[in-house]
């Protein structure tokens, strides 16, 4: 089967040279698995990678179909895993500049 893979950031060190625009196409038996695909690519075990598949974020055991765009990202912010849990509105973020969060553990301070 052939599926799309596209890479961002810093796993654009591990695109081919015909990729266009940080996108290649691969060829893989049927019932592979994201997985599988990431081993395939050469892409480190130890970064933590996020996952799309057809534009949704899925783990690394679902099976991959004919067709299938698969987009890899490395952590965005540092790699923490967990979420992140805002209670407020945009506005309130706008309004208070100086405020900064130190921790997820902490709630924000603000500068002086």
């Amino acid at each position: 089967m052939k599926i799309t893979v596209k890479l961002f950031a810093t796993f654009r060190e591990y695109l081919p040279k015909d990729a266009v625009n940080a996108a290649f196409g691969v060829e893989l038996a049927e019932e592979r698995t994201v997985q599988e695909l990431i081993k395939t690519l050469h892409l480190p075990e130890e970064i933590p990678k996020i996952v799309l598949v057809n534009g949704r974020q899925t783990e690394d055991d679902i099976a991959l179909h004919e067709a299938d765009t698969v987009s890899i990202f490395p952590p965005l912010a540092g790699g923490r895993q967990g979420s992140i849990e805002f209670i407020g509105s945009i506005e309130s973020i706008a309004s208070t500049p100086q405020t900064r969060w130190t921790d997820e553990t902490q709630q924000t301070q603000q500068t002086q």
